[in-house]
């Protein structure tokens, strides 16, 4: 079947020659031939003039099985043609309303993943040339936001050999040099409980407070040192009300002197301030560890009762941290040597080795870091008290609402939240101590606000891995930031750890 449809210009005949068609559409009802037949009647004006044309023509049409309705109806194909063409404009619209709305679904949540920034602090990311024996330079360290799930090994201490073993089965720290250090069993220590873990505490009343400040001026009696037998030199470091000098520390016959380190405070720091120097810069006091550095003498001059000293031995590079920054550049030191990975994994062995040593003791420093550690020219590493440290430091320390600076960036979950203190969190600490020295003296979480430090380490996120740091270090750095402290390793795990990573560095190299 064929549908005609004759235009209605047709009806009139027009004054000129004029083109016209006539539209023969299959309706693809039947298949076959289909003959067409047209006819034209012509009537003049008068009525008889009358002129027929007749003109035949055959046209071939598809059956088309599809536009048949059930009702027997034919749908055309220029309606399904419309149809089709809906379907894919409905589906292509479908299409880009999903990819839309998971584009803005991932923004969403990149944007809330992005850790507030702090813009009071700076950057210093410089980065690492690669190989050795080259200086290191602080590398670019990239934070990460994503959670950190880290296994801790199973390392048991029955794993050194017996005659690694210590009085009472304590294990010995094994040096890379395969040096065994033996440390003596706790009955042997000389501080035990003499200096409270918390001297001084801001909700004291002022007798409590007085009499705390007493109790640690008659425990410090046995290393009394009369101030004319100390000379001041050079200002190593002042703060604003802390200073630590160079000192040389006379003998009674004015014999060879004694290169020191003296802790004070200037005249207008309170009594307070000046009861925790003697209160800190005593924590270690009585401890004999090639690591540990503990209070050699304090001068108590009762005339003078604002302006005690604090006397340690001296190391010719002084405060690690400030070591680490100067080392970014070829003569920052002044050494001829520079500072290559060995020596860092090398100090990093160091601190453990002398952290252990508190560990067997069952004392806790509550603030390790590098800012707390000293070394020389040989780069020898000695753990410090931290006296001063909030004064001269004051750029790692924050008060989170509590009237006390902590070092909030060095703490861990539970010291945080339940100031807790244990060696689990000394570890957490030494993993951290570990990044700056990776990082050269890098601040960490320099990109996040304080106050946001617990939320941010629950939710799995730590500090991030430094551009040049192997993959087995950045590994130990993890162990260290277990969520749980009973998953951490102990110092002697980690001694293990960091030893067999420097065996393996040394012959990489």
């Amino acid at each position: 079947m064929v549908d005609i449809r004759v235009p209605s210009s047709l009806r009139t005949i027009p004054n000129k020659k004029k083109d016209f068609c006539i539209t023969a559409t299959c309706t693809h009802e039947k298949e076959g031939f289909v003959a067409i037949d047209v006819h034209f009647n012509i009537t003049g004006f008068g009525g008889d003039n009358i002129t027929n044309l007749q003109f035949k023509r055959t046209k071939y049409c598809e059956k088309d099985i599809r536009l048949a309705s059930k009702d027997g109806r034919v749908t055309n194909s220029y309606s399904v043609a419309l149809d089709d063409s809906k379907f894919v404009y409905v589906g292509v619209a479908i299409a880009c309303a999903v990819i839309v709305t998971l584009a803005v679904t991932i923004a969403v949540l990149h944007v809330q993943s992005i850790p507030k920034s702090d813009k009071n602090k700076q950057r210093d990311q410089p980065r690492r040339p690669v190989g050795q024996p080259p200086r290191l330079v602080a590398p670019r360290v990239v934070q990460n936001t994503r959670p950190m799930n880290l296994t801790v090994p199973v390392l048991r201490h029955t794993y050194l050999p017996p005659e690694r073993l210590g009085p009472v089965g304590c294990p010995a720290t094994v040096l890379p040099n395969n040096e065994v250090i033996v440390p003596k069993p706790a009955e042997t220590s000389t501080i035990g409980n003499q200096i409270p873990q918390d001297p001084l505490h801001p909700e004291d009343t002022l007798p409590l407070r007085e009499k705390r400040n007493k109790e640690i001026r008659e425990k410090l009696q046995d290393i009394v040192l009369d101030r004319l037998r100390v000379s001041l030199g050079e200002i190593l470091q002042e703060g604003t009300f802390g200073k630590i000098y160079e000192g040389v520390v006379t003998g009674p016959e004015d014999g060879e002197g004694q290169n020191v380190f003296v802790k004070t405070v200037s005249e207008k720091a309170s009594d307070e301030q000046a009861s925790l120097l003697l209160a800190e810069g005593s924590m270690l006091k009585g401890l004999n560890h090639q690591n540990i550095c503990s209070i050699a003498y304090v001068c108590l001059s009762e005339e003078e009762v604002a302006r005690p000293f604090v006397v340690t031995p001296s190391m010719n590079q002084g405060n690690l941290k400030n070591f680490l920054k100067k080392s970014r550049t070829p003569e920052g030191t002044g050494l001829e040597k520079s500072v290559t990975t060995r020596d860092l994994i090398d100090m990093a062995l160091q601190i453990a080795n002398g952290m252990l040593y508190l560990e067997m003791r069952s004392l806790v420093h509550k603030d390790l870091a590098t800012r707390n550690c000293l070394i020389d020219d040989e780069f020898h590493i000695k753990i410090t008290d931290c006296a001063l440290s909030r004064d001269l430091f004051p750029m790692d320390y924050h008060c989170l609402g509590d009237n006390e600076n902590k070092p909030v960036k060095w703490m861990a979950v539970e010291s945080l939240e339940q100031h807790r203190f244990t060696t689990a969190s000394d570890v957490w600490s030494f993993g951290v101590t570990l990044w700056e020295l990776i990082t050269l003296g890098q601040q960490p979480y320099n990109s996040i606000d304080a106050f946001e430090m617990v939320f941010y380490l629950k939710n799995g996120h730590r500090l991030g891995q430094p551009t040049g740091c192997p993959d087995d270090l950045f590994t130990i750095m993890g162990y260290c930031w277990a969520l749980s402290g009973e998953e951490r390793p102990g110092f002697a795990q980690l001694l293990i750890l960091l030893t067999k990573f420097f065996n393996a560095l040394i012959q990489f190299i």
